[in-house]
């Protein structure tokens, strides 16, 4: 009998987003792999621009689609900017999980991905009830992300959650962090033989250097552009990046560019009015990106204190994959620092240091880099991230745990 995976997960296909592109990469290996595999998720709500009632098939409270041969089931989920209507939306989904997941065909194996963490808790509760296994995979860590970010500050709510980051663990047959420092900041959480680290990986087929004419909104009379493409959300330290823009309007030769969408987007945008040197975007659609990461000259990456130890931007590699040169504002022993130093193609300044930051764009704008760190970085990605590389370890964890 072939052994059957559940997937779990806010964001899958046809979302645009790195999770979406992720999970989707995942669930296209496990079926080449000879798994039968069954995804609850909820409808398209980051980047969709299709009409989704007309591309998938009615059912009851589920909407369903079909993806590689697999079964797709999506509940009702809208992306609003108030906090309230998307928990209601998320209690919803879990409330329609659980229903779903105790009644569907029998299945051996059930992977999520945070956050939210609620998703991994509920998900450790049905493997237990179904006879299944659990793996929690572990995106950004919480509560601490946003905890550190002052989202939650209630003393009662933040010992719930805390409770249920320890039963997660607890109910979970593996915990699957994606950076090793990751690992080692929940160690003390677990038990060690549940831990292990699979990172995050990139399509390297598609995230290639771009070969032809960039296209003509692009070519920005041929400057220097510093550019950011993904979330714009508050896990980025956009006053240090505002601040350092403001200071380089002087640098004629020099051009930000951000695109993206997320909380941050109005803001943002309404500062074009302001600065002469800075463009934003909104999300472009993924086949696009591997021109824009080409166009860009150097990706600027700045964290914030809440967020630098807790996550790691996927866009990394996405981004050494093209070939080109990331300047991150990041701790010296963080995620991404530690990446950064392995690729051979990275700058690391101090968390929000913007005389530092200044300096650097307009040194790496004149040649600072060696000619050769942007092959060196890809190759890097090719040795340890690329999707075969990292998609057989899910293969093989499964293996494992028959």
């Amino acid at each position: 009998m072939r052994k059957r995976v559940l997937i779990h997960t806010l964001i899958f296909p046809p979302d645009q987003v790195s999770t979406s592109y992720l999970y989707g990469d995942i669930v296209q290996r496990l079926i080449k792999s000879g798994y039968e595999v069954v995804i609850l998720t909820t409808f398209p709500h980051y980047n969709y621009e299709g009409d989704f009632r007309e591309n998938s098939q009615s059912g009851l409270f589920w909407r369903k689609t079909d993806y590689f041969g697999s079964k797709v089931f999506h509940f009702p989920q809208t992306k609003s900017g108030s906090n309230l209507v998307r928990g209601i939306y998320i209690l919803l989904f879990h409330f329609a999980f659980l229903v779903k997941a105790l009644t569907i065909k029998k299945f051996h194996y059930i992977i999520t991905p945070s956050p939210p963490i609620t998703s991994g808790f509920l998900s450790g509760i049905v493997a237990k009830l179904r006879g299944a296994k659990a793996i929690y995979n572990v995106q950004e860590i919480y509560p601490d992300v946003i905890i550190k970010q002052g989202g939650i500050t209630n003393p009662i709510l933040i010992k719930i959650l805390k409770s249920i980051e320890k039963y997660t663990y607890s109910l979970s047959e593996k915990v699957v962090t994606i950076d090793e420092l990751f690992s080692k900041n929940i160690a003390d959480r677990l038990k060690k033989n549940k831990l292990l680290c699979i990172p995050n990986f990139i399509d390297t087929d598609l995230y290639t250097p771009f070969e032809g004419d960039f296209s003509k909104d692009l070519e920005f009379e041929g400057k220097f552009i510093v550019g950011y493409a993904g979330n714009l959300g508050k896990v980025q330290d956009w006053e240090t990046i505002l601040t350092v823009i403001e200071a380089l309007q002087l640098e004629k030769n020099i051009h930000f560019l951000i695109i993206g969408g997320g909380s941050e987007f109005e803001r943002l945008k309404s500062q074009e009015e302001r600065f002469s040197n800075l463009s934003v975007w909104p999300y472009q659609m993924r086949e696009r990106i591997p021109q824009i990461n080409s166009r860009i000259n150097l990706h600027l990456i700045a964290m914030t204190k809440a967020s630098d130890y807790d996550g790691l931007p996927s866009k990394v590699f996405a981004i050494l994959a093209s070939c080109r040169p990331i300047l991150a504002a990041t701790n010296i022993d963080s995620p991404l620092s530690s990446i950064l130093q392995k690729s051979g193609n990275g700058v690391i300044v101090g968390l929000g240091d913007v005389q530092a930051l200044k300096k650097m764009i307009v040194e790496i704008s004149k040649g600072y880099l060696p000619k050769d760190s942007n092959s060196v970085g890809r190759q890097f990605v090719l040795d340890n991230y690329s999707k075969d590389v990292v998609t057989s370890k899910y293969v093989n964890l499964l293996a494992e745990l028959n």
